[in-house]
């Protein structure tokens, strides 16, 4: 596979490779404890992703704020019952 190729990779695709990390002892256990040992890898690159994820949300976030300034008090209430709004309705949360 050429460099190239592996360069027009998306997060999440291509081939696995290994790579050495360190990580603490008891993260390891915990890890180990939830998934066991044959599905570490999955969820290291699950919680990679997620991570990336949250990354380019608040760069996105940030991106909108420099441009057009902070949300409104409408703003954020409209996008928190977009997200949350039917389950705050059924904890009797609604206004």
């Amino acid at each position: 596979m050429s460099d190239d190729t592996i360069s027009e990779m998306r997060r999440g695709e291509g081939p696995a490779v290994s790579v050495s990390a360190s990580l603490h002892r008891g993260t390891v256990n915990e890890v180990r404890r939830r998934v066991g040992k044959r599905a570490f890898s999955a969820y290291l690159e699950d919680a990679l992703l997620k991570q990336m994820r949250r990354e380019d949300l608040r760069e996105l976030l940030d991106d909108h704020i420099e441009r057009h300034g902070e949300f409104s008090a409408g703003e954020l209430a409209e996008a928190h019952d977009a997200l949350y709004g039917e389950a705050d309705e059924m904890r009797g949360h609604a206004a």
